[in-house]
């Protein structure tokens, strides 16, 4: 009974623990999109923040809700790159690029679960894609800014090191978009083997767009 009671305890230390790191990065994400929140050079408490994101996944059932919360853990990547390059920390670019990747491979994952049955379908799958469209314009300015910012700054080895960090970041998205792309064909192939007209189907498309 002993040995019970302290499993519980330390269950709900470690989860109020996370709970509160990831309030805290929340907040600071909100109050100002530059702060990374908690980066790798910090490996306790990122350890402590992935295992909230993985905990939060695994609780969240709606396919498309999750594979847009997935999406807004890889964008906290992104904002964690942006730290560590304004402080000049480009070493640990290649944790975040790993950590990006398993990101958005497990959203990748998600979108194949998402069901192919009715307009429903199609409807979340116009979310997840209207999502990963806004972080690639997200990815793309942050690019240009980057750019203009550390033009002259790095050495040959750091800025060989950054521009191999973004073009990950951009074959990351462009894996997904593919993805995305061929659960909507999916979709719209079963709406068709239902009896709806290629009219009927794009005037859905155009109605869930507006």
């Amino acid at each position: 009974n002993m040995n019970k009671i302290l499993t519980l305890l330390i269950t709900i230390f470690l989860v109020s623990g996370m709970t509160i790191v990831y309030a805290q990065e929340t907040d600071a994400t909100d109050n100002n999109q530059d702060d990374g929140g908690i980066t790798p050079d910090n490996p306790v408490l990122h350890g402590l923040d992935r295992a909230f994101e993985r905990i939060n996944l695994a609780l969240t059932f709606n396919k498309a809700a999750k594979a847009k919360k997935g999406l807004a853990h890889a964008e906290e990547r992104i904002l964690e790159a942006k730290k560590l390059i304004k402080e000049g920390k480009i070493e640990r670019l290649a944790q975040v690029e790993k950590e990006h990747k398993e990101d958005i491979e497990k959203v990748k994952e998600t979108i194949d679960q998402i069901s192919e049955t009715d307009s429903e379908s199609l409807d979340e799958s116009l979310g997840v894609e209207s999502e990963i469209e806004n972080q690639e314009d997200s990815l793309g300015e942050t690019e240009d800014n980057i750019d203009l910012k550390l033009s002259g700054k790095l050495n040959a080895d750091q800025l060989a090191k950054l521009k191999a960090f973004l073009n990950s970041l951009d074959s990351n998205f462009d894996d997904v978009k593919l993805k995305i792309k061929d659960k909507k064909v999916r979709i719209t192939e079963k709406l068709k083997q239902e009896g709806e007209s290629d009219k009927e189907i794009e005037d859905k498309l155009k109605e869930l767009r507006e």
